[in-house]
């Protein structure tokens, strides 16, 4: 789910604010989530590269190839740069718990609209 929310608010302007409004005020305006085969064949090619791998617990961590990736891109200046400024300013907030509370947003919503 985060990595489709990255990716969906890495697509225009509107969505990063959308989704930094989320993150930093708590706002349930973010609802909608798109959910972009590409982003999971992508999960796919970078698992089978070993540039992460996925715990047990079902979540992502950078392997050690994807840590060295990562630093290639970062050194370059004209790589995605404006990616690269958002992210880092996204950085820890979109947590687990954030992820947890939009999805019960949506659960409870849901129900109400029944």
């Amino acid at each position: 789910m985060k990595l489709q929310m990255i990716a969906n608010a890495l697509s225009t302007i509107s969505d990063r604010e959308k989704l930094w409004d989320f993150v930093n005020n708590g706002s349930n305006n973010y609802t909608v989530v798109r959910f972009d085969p590409a982003v999971n064949r992508a999960v796919k090619y970078a698992i089978a590269e070993g540039l992460f791998n996925q715990q047990k617990n079902g979540l992502f961590r950078l392997a050690k190839k994807g840590k060295e990736f990562i630093k290639v891109i970062m050194k370059d200046p004209s790589l995605l740069s404006s990616e690269k400024k958002y992210l880092f300013l996204l950085s820890n907030k979109l947590t687990e718990e954030k992820i947890k509370e939009l999805t019960t947003f949506w659960r409870y919503t849901d129900v109400e609209n029944k």
